[in-house]
């Protein structure tokens, strides 16, 4: 606030407001719990129970607290999804500021650690999760046919993973705390990752010198395998499943359809033979009479 009393022309508070305001709070609570819960999690073919819904909303309504965020619109899930959809609807603008940070976010993760993922793959996430309309006016690239199979195979992957884990509780807790074991590993202590503990403070500090522009990858790093062969590895092993389903679905059917088949003509056979056992009775009946 203190530069824009200086310097005017770098932010019109009466344009765009308090750089930091209540709503540009409750729309980042509501980004990281909300809209996970009823879009990107389905997207992905992932639905959470009732129970767990109410339990991540109120994680991330005492978040809300912590920070001084309005928390009263996540005191239900109904509340929290409410005001998800109307941000989504009146909010949501994309500039050509916007643009620019979506593919510097891309830029960014293009091929590190520990997924190595390639722009393309980036690219199919974006699409397959915000759709095509959103993804077109942040001008990301589009993908080709490939990399959304890769995407369709993640789906499958991370389907197969949550589902099992969470229906053997001895396992989910066990990933959890492998899970944090890992991320810890990576984010903190690897030599790619920030290497130790942070000691800068989290502070953003502006400067009349600094704006927001197209910044260039870090450049990829060559590995074999990574995410998009795990994903293809999964889009195949899912295919050989559901065509192997397919196959016992038919033969069963078919099984089933044969049987009663033969039943009918075993019924009908029966039948025929009562008809003319009782006309050969009658027939005979006649003759003595």
């Amino acid at each position: 606030m203190k530069l824009a009393q200086k310097r005017p022309e770098y932010y019109d508070v009466e344009k765009f407001g308090v750089p930091v305001n209540d709503l540009d709070c409750i729309a980042t609570i509501a980004t990281f719990s909300a809209t996970l819960i009823w879009l990107s999690f389905p997207r992905q073919g992932i639905w959470l129970r009732d129970q767990e819904i109410k339990d991540y909303i109120a994680l991330f309504r005492y978040v809300a607290y912590l920070t001084g965020t309005p928390d009263e619109y996540f005191e239900t899930p109904s509340r929290a999804k409410a005001i998800m959809e109307t941000l989504l609807r009146d909010e949501i603008d994309p500039s050509p500021t916007s643009q620019i940070l979506a593919n510097n976010i891309l830029n960014c993760l293009e091929g590190q650690p520990p997924t190595f993922a390639s722009r393309s793959f980036l690219e199919a996430n974006c699409r397959w999760l915000n759709g095509n309309e959103l993804c077109d006016r942040l001008g990301i690239g589009k993908p080709s046919l490939y990399y959304l199979i890769l995407m369709a195979g993640q789906v499958l992957f991370f389907m197969a993973v949550c589902y099992t884990y969470r229906s053997i509780s001895i396992l989910d807790q066990r990933k959890i705390r492998a899970f944090r074991r890992i991320i810890w590993a990576v984010i903190v202590e690897d030599k790619q990752g920030l290497g130790a503990e942070s000691v800068f403070e989290f502070k953003y500090v502006p400067d009349l010198s600094k704006t927001t522009k197209a910044e260039r990858g870090r450049g990829a790093l060559t590995k074999r395998g990574g995410v998009e062969q795990r994903n293809l590895l999964a889009f195949l092993l899912g295919c050989v499943f559901i065509c192997g389903m397919l196959w016992m679905t038919t033969n069963l059917f078919l099984g089933i359809w044969s049987a009663a088949v033969l039943r009918l003509e075993h019924v009908q056979e029966r039948q025929n033979e009562l008809v003319f056992g009782a006309l050969r009775l009658n027939h005979k009946e006649c003759g003595d009479m």
